[in-house]
């Protein structure tokens, strides 16, 4: 596929992708315009751990792209106890937002990535809806009975479900392969991601309903060791990368120049 195509291709992958996302905004707004008033700091919370949930990233090198994975579906966790369906969703697109202006981001990225996360919001808040997570006045403990947390957990699972297809998409038609190419390998690395920000988002909501201040505490400790797992696993990388450059120069070395 010719550069020209790829990049057109690519603009038809962010369109739809922008498609879906705009859709889920306008529902999240009408419903939000039904839905009770809810306290400031709920908002500023559920849209702050959004920021710093994407802020804090791990980025892996697969081939020639780098994938970065965040704490999402923590952010996602938290959402569904503090705000109704459709201000969370309007919530977690104002973090995305946020984040795409601390970073500078070029403009189609942050349309895609707020686009991405509008769409995953929005099928996180209706697959939750039937366990009605969300409480007019939040009582942690009370959360935590056995259909809520069984929903509420499998409900989040779309969010990275979601994002594979999505960003697969982009990456395939940036080089002209098929759109589905390299699903299985993407979901199983989001999988294990998943499974980490569920248990880190059910920590969290654990401490809150014990003490405000062991809930900082556990979340500082969690995001150094993501930090530190993230330092380990680009140095592990950088070697990896500098192992197989040299057993291509020594490969080199031995090939005959009439051959």
């Amino acid at each position: 596929m010719s550069v020209t195509h790829a990049t057109r291709a690519v603009r038809r992958v962010v369109a739809t992708v922008a498609l879906f996302g705009a859709a889920s905004v306008v529902i999240a707004a009408t419903l939000a315009t039904t839905e009770p008033a809810t306290a400031a700091w709920r908002w500023i919370l559920a849209a702050a751990f959004t920021v710093v949930g994407d802020l804090a990233l791990a980025g892996m090198r697969r081939g020639g792209s780098r994938q970065s994975h965040n704490w999402r579906e923590s952010a996602l966790l938290l959402g569904l106890v503090l705000l109704p369906p459709g201000q969370l969703v309007l919530a977690m697109v104002g973090g995305e937002v946020a984040t795409m202006l601390i970073r500078r981001q070029p403009l189609r990225k942050a349309v895609f990535n707020s686009s991405l996360v509008a769409t995953e919001s929005m099928l996180v808040v209706s697959l939750a809806s039937a366990a009605h997570v969300y409480r007019d006045h939040p009582h942690w403990a009370a959360v935590f009975d056995a259909r809520t947390i069984l929903i509420a957990t499998a409900a989040t699972l779309a969010a990275p479900v979601c994002a594979v297809f999505l960003t697969t998409g982009v990456v395939a038609a940036e080089r002209g392969r098929e759109i589905l190419s390299g699903v299985s390998d993407s979901f199983l690395t989001a999988l294990v991601v998943w499974i980490r920000n569920v248990v880190a988002g059910w920590v969290i909501m654990a401490t809150m309903a014990w003490s405000p201040l062991a809930t900082a505490a556990i979340g500082v400790a969690l995001f150094g060791l993501h930090f530190f797992s993230a330092d380990r696993i680009a140095i592990k990388q950088e070697r990896f990368a500098w192992h197989r450059l040299q057993e291509a120069i020594d490969q080199l070395r031995d090939v005959e120049l009439d051959d």
